[in-house]
């Protein structure tokens, strides 16, 4: 297979990874942090109920969700990293940004403050490397007869 093909099925592999640990946890989440009085997920479709909900959503609540975003984009980076063969941080780095494009897409519709955004445009990007870096020099461990 050539390098550029890997590379590619590598950056879909971590990206579709990444996305549904990301789904997975965030349904998880949505079952223990709850909205705020008054809110209810079909207001969160109108983008101005949506605005006003988030302006009313703790800063604990967004700290779970960055908790989840970070821990997506780690696992998406070791995947990427692992299908790419550990020679380089450019998959990792690119499904990260995949992520970072997607979350701020995301973020606007749904108005997210910008300190988050800000904070979770880092975190995609950061926790993607990481994944890279735990995994790129790491040796298979062998059975001892």
């Amino acid at each position: 297979m050539s390098p550029l093909l890997r590379n590619i099925l590598s950056i879909i592999a971590g990206t579709l990874l990444a996305t549904a640990i990301m789904f997975l946890l965030e349904i998880l989440y949505a079952k223990v942090a709850t909205l705020p009085p008054g809110v209810s997920v079909a207001d969160l479709k109108d983008p101005l109920k949506a605005k006003a909900a988030m302006a009313q959503m703790p800063t604990s609540a967004f700290m779970g969700i960055l908790v989840i975003y970070a821990f997506s984009a780690f696992a998406g980076g070791i995947t990427a990293t692992l299908c790419a063969g550990k020679k380089s941080v450019v998959p990792a780095l690119v499904m990260g940004f995949i992520l970072l494009i997607s979350g701020i897409m995301d973020g606007v519709q749904m108005a997210e403050p910008m300190w988050f955004m800000v904070v979770m445009s880092i975190a995609f990007l950061i926790f993607s490397w990481l994944g890279f870096a735990v995994v790129k020099n790491k040796k298979p461990k062998t059975a001892v007869s």
